[in-house]
């Protein structure tokens, strides 16, 4: 029997079997986050729940943003 030896460890397994598993996991966690983005809920859904925030706010937050680089750029001007 041949013996690898990695990180100290005995393995009784070729790497390329490794390797193999290490593959297959990465796949794996792949569909897992692949099924998960498909069952996310809508943007309302999101915003209903207050885990997003809706157009209103951002809009307001916008206007906010215009009002204080306006303000600003008026004060430097004086």
């Amino acid at each position: 029997m041949i013996w690898f030896f990695s990180c100290d460890v005995a393995l009784k397994t070729p790497p390329a079997f490794h390797e193999q598993r290490q593959k297959l996991e990465r796949a794996k966690m792949g569909d897992l986050l692949k099924a998960k983005i498909q069952q996310r809920p809508d943007r309302q859904e999101l915003v209903r729940q207050h885990i997003l925030e809706g157009e209103c706010f951002r809009m307001c937050e916008v206007k906010n943003n215009r009002c204080k680089l306006f303000l600003s750029v008026h004060i430097d001007d004086e």
